[in-house]
C-alpha cells in the first residue's frame, strides 16, 4: 500500500510541475524582454566576460549569445526571404516576433551557424 501512495504522490507532483511549467510559459509569453549581457561560463576555462550570454532581465530567459550590433542584442545566424511586397529582401525574426529587414546588399550565401549576421562572431568569440 505504501508503494501505491508513493506512486500517487509522484503523479500528483508531476501534475503540479506541469501546471507550473505551463504558468511560467504563459507569463514569459507576456514579457517584453529587456536583453542584458551576462558573462558566459566555459566549462573548460572558466568565465569569459567577452563571451556574453543574452538574457532577459525580467523573465530570465536565455537567448544564447549577446550581440552588440543586432536590434534585439541577440546573435542571429540565418535570414528568411521576404514575400509579397517584400520580395527580394531578407529579414531576421527578432525575439519579440517582429521582422527586421536586412540591407539589400546582404548575401545569404555567406550565412552560417558559426557567424552572426550582425556582429560576425564567433571566430571563437574573437
Amino acid at each position: 500500500m505504501k508503494n501505491q501512495a508513493l506512486a500517487q504522490a509522484i503523479v500528483n507532483a508531476k501534475d503540479k510541475r506541469r501546471e507550473w511549467a505551463e504558468e511560467i510559459s504563459r507569463l514569459k509569453a507576456q514579457c517584453r524582454c529587456s536583453i542584458a549581457k551576462k558573462d558566459k561560463p566555459d566549462g573548460r576555462y572558466g568565465i569569459y566576460p567577452d563571451w556574453g550570454s543574452a538574457f532577459c532581465e525580467t523573465c530570465g530567459e536565455d537567448y544564447n549569445w549577446y550581440c552588440p550590433d543586432s536590434p534585439d542584442h541577440t546573435c542571429h545566424y540565418f535570414s528568411t526571404p521576404g514575400e509579397g511586397q517584400f520580395s527580394g529582401t531578407r529579414y531576421v525574426t527578432l525575439i519579440d516576433g517582429t521582422a527586421h529587414t536586412l540591407p539589400q546588399e546582404h548575401d545569404p550565401m555567406y550565412e552560417t551557424d558559426d557567424q552572426c549576421i550582425f556582429c560576425g562572431d564567433p571566430e571563437e568569440r574573437k
